[in-house]
């Protein structure tokens, strides 16, 4: 578990404790600029595309721009419910210039219509997991633009199922720890792709 792997950080030779943090827990040393190793984001690039079969519900992850000069990604997933693969849809990382509210709802929209066009998630349910660190009101705004840009949009933020890390009907909080998990996991799917 991953309590385990951070618990074991106190066993490592301080020497060695940067290495066992970026190759074991994720951990970005000061010379790297990426949580994911590059050569694991090009190998996604070479693998052959081909089309899903029809889509049920559709994961749309929002990473908001939060301050001047600051990218808002998006990345969509799906799982074939059959095989309990997932199933990468798209992503995108965009330049703001400036947090406008109007340039995030023009790439939300843009990145949504792009995926709407394609028949096999023309009909999906949409799921999104957006961020509000920054901003709660930031984030309530991002969900009223997916709500109003894709036909079938479901909120599963419920303060009844999840206890912490969320906002209510909003979105999630990253943490230190929610953020490890993510990323083992996105570097698990990658290894295991390629």
């Amino acid at each position: 578990s991953l309590i385990t792997l951070h618990n074991m950080l106190k066993l490592v030779p301080a020497s060695e404790r940067a290495t066992y943090q970026t190759e074991v827990l994720g951990v970005l040393e000061d010379k790297t600029d990426a949580y994911i190793d590059s050569r694991l984001m090009a190998a996604l690039l070479e693998v052959p595309r081909s089309p899903p079969d029809l889509v049920k519900l559709i994961y749309l992850a929002v990473d908001p721009a939060s301050h001047a000069k600051s990218n808002i990604g998006l990345a969509a997933f799906a799982s074939d419910t059959a095989t309990g693969q997932l199933i990468f849809l798209g992503s995108a990382s965009v330049n703001l210039m400036r947090a406008e509210k109007i340039q995030c709802d023009m790439v939300i929209i843009d990145f949504l219509r792009r995926m709407h066009a394609q028949r096999p998630l023309a009909e999906a349910e949409l799921l999104p997991i957006i961020e509000c660190n920054n901003n709660e009101i930031s984030a309530s705004s991002i969900l009223e633009t997916i709500r109003a840009n894709w036909p079938h949009t479901r909120n599963w933020m419920s303060a009844k199922q999840y206890g912490k890390y969320i906002t209510p009907n909003v979105g999630v909080w990253t943490t230190h720890e929610t953020k490890r998990a993510a990323l083992l996991s996105l570097q698990n799917i990658l290894i295991t792709a390629g």
